[in-house]
C-alpha cells in the first residue's frame, strides 16, 4: 500500500511539473490510468494481517496439567512438577543437623491440625548438613508440606500434598501431589513449655517440628 501511495505521489509530482511556457492547463489533467496505480487492494494487504493460524504458537492453558506442569512454557522456564501443590513457603530458618548418642523412643499422640516448622534435626549417624520444612495439616486428612534438604550442596525445594493417618506410634504419609511416594515413621506429640512439638523419627534420623 505504501509503494502504491509512493506512486500515486510521484504521478501527482510529475503532473504539476508538466507545465511548458504556458501550454494550456489541459496538459496537466490526470488520465484515466493513474487512478489504476493508486487504487489500493485488499490483496496488497494480506501481507501484514494477523491471520488466526499466525498465533497457533503462543502458550494454551490446555498445557497446564494438573500435576503443576509449567504454564509458562514461551518463557522456557521449567517448573518441579509439585509447583502447583499449594502456595506458602517456609517460616523458619534451616536447621543444621546435630550428632547425639541416642534418640528417644517415639510414643504416638494427638496431632492437632496447624502448621508446624522444622526446629531440630537429630542422627546418630555420619550425617551432616541442614534441612528446612514446614508442614501444614489441612481439612481432609491432608498435610500441605515444602522441604528442602542440604548435604553437601543446596537439594531442590520440594512442595508436597500429602494424607496422613496415624496407628499406634507410626504416622504414615501419601503423597498425592508432587508424586506418589509413601512413608512410614514413628512419631511423639509432646508438649515443653507451652509449646506443642511433633517429633518424627527414621532409624538414625529424628526431625522435631514446633507448631506455631
Amino acid at each position: 500500500m505504501r509503494r502504491n501511495a509512493c506512486l500515486a505521489l510521484l504521478v501527482v509530482l510529475a503532473g504539476c511539473s508538466s507545465e511548458d511556457g504556458g501550454s494550456t492547463p489541459a496538459t496537466t489533467t490526470d488520465s484515466a490510468t493513474d487512478s489504476v496505480t493508486v487504487t489500493d487492494t485488499a490483496v496488497a494487504d494480506t501481507g501484514v494481517v494477523d491471520s488466526a493460524a499466525a498465533d497457533s504458537a503462543v502458550d494454551s492453558t490446555v498445557a497446564d496439567t494438573a500435576t503443576g506442569t509449567d504454564a509458562i512454557a514461551d518463557e522456557g522456564i521449567t517448573w518441579d512438577t509439585a509447583g502447583a501443590c499449594h502456595g506458602f513457603g517456609f517460616g523458619a530458618p534451616a536447621v543444621t543437623i546435630a550428632k547425639v548418642t541416642s534418640l528417644p523412643t517415639m510414643t504416638g499422640g494427638t496431632i492437632v491440625g496447624g502448621i508446624y516448622d522444622a526446629v531440630g534435626f537429630q542422627t546418630t549417624g555420619t550425617l551432616t548438613g541442614s534441612y528446612r520444612a514446614t508442614w501444614s495439616f489441612v481439612a481432609g486428612m491432608k498435610i500441605e508440606a515444602i522441604e528442602q534438604t542440604t548435604l553437601t550442596s543446596p537439594g531442590p525445594i520440594v512442595p508436597r500434598v500429602l494424607t496422613w493417618s496415624t496407628s499406634g506410634t507410626s504416622l504414615t504419609r501419601t503423597q498425592i501431589c508432587g508424586g506418589s511416594s509413601m512413608f512410614n515413621n514413628e512419631y511423639t506429640v509432646r508438649t515443653e513449655s507451652g509449646a506443642t512439638y511433633l517429633d518424627v523419627r527414621q532409624d538414625t534420623l529424628m526431625f522435631t517440628f514446633k507448631k506455631r
